[in-house]
């Protein structure tokens, strides 16, 4: 079984959780397809860094597109373009986090924060992800919580599991 994230329940609103993450440790790719960013990213957690050391994979991958889901949000925009991110164990920050050799891969580190989250099974047609981002916003717009940032798609499964298994998340930032 995959590590998850740590996070902590700060509450409901209707059937999305609020939720209270620690900050993260992150190695994304930007503006690639996403096979080959996933396939970077594998190969970074593989060994493919300073000093060639495997990492434990964490979930969720994180998608986030460049359209927000064609919703329209507020600023600050966190990208203009379609990025594949891994979530690192929580034992890693800035200083100790093994160097990437391919340079498309880039470390960050995302602050702690808020998010709003709407959880789904299922494959995620791009069809599905608009419709669950629309019935997550439209209920944050309804309750007048202010949106930081776009929404993303967080993944907890691998491609090859059946679809009725798979959790998905969508998630945005937000201040209440």
């Amino acid at each position: 079984m995959v590590e998850e994230a740590d996070w902590e329940l700060g509450g409901m609103i209707g059937e999305v959780e609020v939720r209270l993450y620690a900050s993260l440790m992150m190695a994304t790719v930007r503006g690639g397809r996403e096979n080959r960013s996933f396939t970077m990213l594998f190969e970074y957690i593989n060994g493919n860094n300073v000093p060639k050391q495997k990492i434990a994979m964490i979930a969720p991958v994180i998608t986030e597109s460049g359209d927000g889901g064609n919703m329209e949000m507020s600023p600050p925009v966190l990208s203009d373009e379609e990025s594949l991110a891994f979530v690192l164990p929580a034992k890693y920050d800035i200083n100790n986090v093994p160097e990437p050799m391919d340079r498309h891969v880039e470390l960050s580190t995302i602050p702690k924060r808020q998010l709003a989250v709407i959880q789904y099974k299922g494959n995620n047609p791009d069809s599905r992800v608009r419709d669950k981002t629309k019935r997550m916003m439209s209920m944050l717009k309804e309750k007048g919580i202010e949106i930081v940032g776009r929404p993303f798609l967080m993944r907890y499964n691998m491609r090859i599991m059946p679809g009725f298994l798979k959790r998905n998340e969508i998630a945005v930032e937000i201040k209440i």
